[in-house]
């Protein structure tokens, strides 16, 4: 099934590979759907759409990207919540 994750990031950390191995790790995909920054630009907030390899290892997901973002907000929802959907 299909997931929306937002991950927000510290400025100077390059969004492009940073989640790589996780996502190889925990899904059968992940595309990076949006990026805008957050906190008067302090912060980039990142939008992905992912389908779980195990729904049964999202929070073991959560855990890892905690790690690697600097323990900063991590959402995982079956709703996007991109304001360019509509």
């Amino acid at each position: 099934q299909q997931r929306y994750i937002t991950i927000q990031i510290p400025e100077d950390l390059n969004y492009a590979d940073a989640f790589h191995d996780i996502f190889d790790t925990y899904t059968r995909s992940a595309v990076l759907q949006d990026v805008r920054t957050v906190r008067m630009g302090m912060l980039y907030e990142l939008h992905y759409t992912a389908v779980l390899k195990d729904s049964g290892k999202e929070q073991e997901m959560i855990n890892a990207i905690r790690t690697r973002n600097g323990n900063l907000l991590v959402r995982l929802s079956l709703h996007s919540d991109s304001v360019n959907e509509l």
